[in-house]
């Protein structure tokens, strides 16, 4: 990702993200689909005390507004999936979950029919490459904050 593309990118709300920002990006299909809506909220609350950037881009035509109701994070609606066709994700009800890294590159993916729901196992991923400074944090930790949340 240049440094002038990354000026560029910002969500609907214009909460920019920048080339310095290790990001998780999620494909969804919704905020109306009940597994996508899990998955971003699991995630925004997992990743908001990491020093990762998630990012979500929905294949609907949901408004700023509707995201904002509900999450923390950028998010952008792509109903003609040019962001996921970008990434290389073909298919109507094609979930993916992607690391990248400061410079815009993929470092890991997940992908299928199904959202990905393990926001430890991204946050441990992003540990092992080195792209954050390893943070303490123990499951029952994260359950338990995730379980205050609710």
């Amino acid at each position: 990702m240049s440094e002038a593309s990354a000026k560029e990118n910002c969500d609907q709300c214009g909460n920019r993200f920048a080339a310095e920002d290790l990001i998780v990006l999620l494909f969804i299909i919704g905020l109306h689909c009940s597994h996508c809506l899990e998955q971003v909220e699991l995630f925004d609350r997992s990743l908001a005390a990491q020093r990762l950037k998630l990012v979500v881009i929905s294949a609907s035509d949901e408004t700023a507004n509707e995201f904002a109701l509900r999450l923390q994070a950028p998010s952008i609606s792509d109903p003609k999936r040019k962001w996921a066709g970008w990434f290389g994700l073909i298919g109507e009800n094609t979930h993916g979950t992607l690391l990248l890294d400061k410079k815009g590159n993929e470092c890991w993916r997940s992908t299928g029919h199904e959202p990905y729901m393990n926001a430890v196992e991204v946050i441990r991923r992003a540990n092992r490459l080195g792209l954050v400074e390893p943070v303490r944090f123990s499951r029952s930790a994260v359950e338990k904050s995730l379980m205050n949340a609710n």
